[in-house]
């Protein structure tokens, strides 16, 4: 993100308390991954990699990227996809109800509260939107592949609305409205 979006596609000049913040944030995003319960998970699990089979069953593909991750991963992936916009009101309760599932399923310890399920949650979806921003412009900067620009502001959106809900992330939503958007926005007016 730093690299490929920050400074190659936007062009900002990142100063030291711009790189201070964003480690900062990184680590926020590392600390919450980590204090998961660690789980098998798909990594590009999406709208995309999904494919309605014969008697409405469910296949997936695209599992060359599985390994053990956070509980939170594929629920990320699916219902904050870079590619489809669900309502917040769906998204969540569908959060919920999945934690439900895993408590159900000896997955979860039912000690989890909602309030830490929804942090985890919000927070791998937003790790998620980094590196999936930071791939589309690597795809356009790096091999002339320009198609996935298009789902960039979706993914910023996600990130905004995270970054906008907890105090530990303000100074990094700032730097999105005061430095990144504007940058970003001036491209794509362009």
């Amino acid at each position: 993100f730093t690299e490929w979006f920050l400074e190659g596609y936007c062009g900002i000049t990142l100063n030291d308390s711009h790189i201070t913040l964003l480690d900062y944030t990184y680590d926020t995003l590392l600390q919450s991954a980590v204090a998961q319960p660690q789980v098998t998970t798909h990594r590009d699990y999406h709208s995309r990699n999904l494919m309605v089979l014969n008697n409405d069953r469910i296949g997936i593909i695209d599992f060359q990227d599985a390994v053990i991750g956070p509980i939170t991963y594929d629920l990320a992936s699916m219902i904050r996809d870079c590619y489809i916009d669900w309502p917040l009101e769906k998204v969540e309760g569908w959060a919920l109800d999945f934690r439900l599932r895993l408590i159900q399923a000896g997955l979860l310890k039912d000690d989890v509260t909602d309030v830490t399920f929804m942090r985890w949650f919000d927070l791998m979806g937003m790790q998620r939107h980094l590196k999936a921003i930071f791939i589309f412009a690597r795809k356009s900067l790096r091999d002339q592949h320009h198609f996935y620009l298009q789902f960039i502001p979706r993914a910023l959106n996600y990130v905004q609305h995270v970054a906008a809900k907890y105090e530990t992330l303000q100074g990094f939503n700032h730097f999105l409205h005061d430095t990144v958007l504007p940058s970003f926005q001036g491209i794509e007016s362009k």
